[in-house]
């Protein structure tokens, strides 16, 4: 069964990957994107849970230490991998396992925000791709319905998960297969400010805000505050979308029975952050200066920089710089953006019994790979009970993929322009409509090729 990709979605994919000719992974000769072959008649029966223990890894690895993991290489140890930056760190120890049990593994590492055109060529070098790190956007659902992510305990033997690694797993699963191993996961953003700035312009330090105080409320006041006083950049970074998200709402719901994404853009809570955030514009305060780097920003006075943890730690920060959580409407509890570190296996990966033992070295070391500086225990989450994941990163190149709202030949990259908030729109509302018919459409095929794909409906 195959369908015909829509022109401007071939064209779009084309402009991404910068005008180069590559061989993409998953299509035929005549730009079909190729469904995954029948499963054997078990692929309908649930996959089984099991209970996982996360081991605590030795500090260095070697023949005798690896052995002792009772992890077994197969015969055919050749894996390539292509691991996005902001995992480089978090595989050093899993990389090491493997290699000492006798894996030759090729590695590459690309920009996290680029991951997917890598995939999308399917190669490095001359060698096809079998596992990849979880890019928290295209790879789920888009990639594993279109037949490019596998489901991984379809596959292999996936190592067992319980507690929170399980229900992070559960978080991208259809028809009962996992598409993810989840290695560990964070707040996608929290706020960087440095405290010689809040005393520059006497606002209160919102690290000693009690947390039901700690509103968008109290963030706006602030920031016209800081305004009022001769400040140019309240707002930095990618701040529209966590400060959405922490209403615990998303543009996207996805349920998985029976599976689908459907819209929310018009949600009132979503409507009502807009709202706060279109009044300071309003009164023309600028908010969409970008900067190249956190520091920079804090170095040139931004009151609060939206960051990501791995940007955070790019650049060493002065002591003054602290983090605090992304704030919520007054009377809303407070949730968080959820960003995953996982792993992913590729459909037609020719290695999958190396595959396992990778995948099986990544769940026993992973842990002690996060780092013990006190901004990386800021970002931690002990829970995934007041987390929310964005699935509308994962619907379709013209709804989600977040740097094509940079292409001038493709302008509408629906979530990133919608979270930003467009200034030629007079509220969330005329936003919301503005790009409503692409964004349910491209649900709407999703879902139809996901019931079609996975379910065989």
């Amino acid at each position: 069964m195959k369908r015909r990709i829509p022109a401007a979605v071939m064209m779009t994919a084309a402009l991404l990957l910068g005008g180069c000719t590559v061989e993409i992974d998953n299509h035929n000769s005549d730009g079909e994107l190729l469904y995954r072959s029948s499963r054997p008649d078990d692929s309908s029966k649930p996959a089984e849970t099991h209970e996982q223990i996360v081991g605590e890894p030795p500090a260095e690895f070697d023949e005798e230490t690896a052995a002792e993991s009772g992890i077994i290489m197969p015969e055919d140890n050749t894996l390539t991998v292509l691991i996005g930056d902001d995992h480089e760190k978090l595989l050093e120890a899993c990389n090491n396992c493997f290699e000492s049990l006798g894996g030759e593994l090729t590695v590459e590492v690309a920009d996290s925000d680029l991951l997917y055109d890598s995939i999308a060529k399917g190669k490095i070098s001359d060698k096809p791709i079998d596992v990849a790190t979880f890019d928290n956007g295209m790879l789920f659902p888009y990639l594993a319905v279109n037949g490019v992510a596998a489901p991984i305990d379809h596959e292999i033997e996936m190592p067992k998960l319980s507690g929170e690694l399980k229900k992070a797993a559960d978080l991208f699963s259809v028809n009962n297969w996992h598409y993810v191993l989840p290695l560990g996961y964070e707040q996608a953003y929290r706020l960087l400010y440095d405290t010689k700035t809040i005393e520059k312009y006497k606002l209160d330090d919102p690290g000693f805000i009690p947390e039901k105080d700690w509103t968008l409320e109290k963030l706006c006041k602030m920031a016209e505050n800081y305004h009022e006083q001769g400040g140019e950049f309240p707002l930095s970074g990618n701040y529209g979308e966590p400060v959405h998200i922490a209403t615990g709402k998303a543009l996207a719901v996805f349920e998985r029975d029976p599976a689908g994404l459907y819209n929310n853009l018009f949600d009132p809570d979503l409507a009502e952050t807009t709202d706060q955030l279109f009044q300071l514009k309003e009164k023309e305060i600028t908010m969409d200066k970008t900067f190249e780097s956190p520091k920079k920003a804090l170095e040139e006075g931004t009151l609060f920089y939206a960051a990501t943890l791995f940007e955070a730690q790019k650049e060493e920060l002065p002591d003054t710089v602290k983090s605090v959580a992304v704030p919520t409407l007054k009377g809303l509890d407070r949730h968080y953006e959820l960003k995953v570190y996982g792993l992913t296996l590729m459909e037609k990966s020719e290695h999958k019994g190396a595959a396992e033992c990778y995948f099986k070295c990544a769940a026993e070391y992973a842990e002690a790979s996060y780092p013990e500086e006190t901004v990386s225990a800021d970002y931690r989450l002990q829970s995934l009970d007041k987390t929310v994941y964005p699935y509308d990163k994962g619907i379709s190149l013209g709804v989600s993929y977040s740097p094509a709202h940079k292409n001038e030949d493709m302008s509408l990259a629906v979530s990133p322009l919608i979270y930003s908030g467009l200034e030629n729109k007079e509220d969330w509302g005329g936003v919301c409509a503005y790009y409503s018919r692409l964004f349910i459409n491209d649900c709407t095929e999703l879902n139809n090729n996901m019931r079609k794909n996975i379910y065989g409906d």
